[in-house]
């Protein structure tokens, strides 16, 4: 967290911005309680394997997910219920 943090103020985001607006979640379950959209921002390998059903559970509906790498399956995504967008494939 303390990495996010001091990346997203060395491009110039306001501290007092930042720290009124951002929440770094622990686990990706607890980024998709009560959230409508989830995005990936990464191709790290844990976000390959995630219990979709459990995060769609989680979120409020409708549930978008934008994947911006690409990494998770969008046919398992729409298969479970979410309003998927693979945004990461050029």
């Amino acid at each position: 967290p303390a990495t996010m943090r001091r990346d997203l103020l060395e491009v110039g985001i306001d501290p007092e911005l930042f720290d009124s607006n951002v929440i770094i979640a622990k686990t990706p379950y607890e980024a998709a309680e009560k959230a409508h959209a989830l995005a990936t921002l990464t191709e790290w390998d844990e976000f390959r394997t995630l219990d979709l059903p459990k995060i769609y559970d989680l979120m409020l509906k409708p549930a978008f997910v934008f994947d911006g790498r690409a990494v998770l399956p969008a046919a398992a995504l729409k298969a479970h219920g979410f309003d998927a967008f693979v945004i990461g494939k050029g």
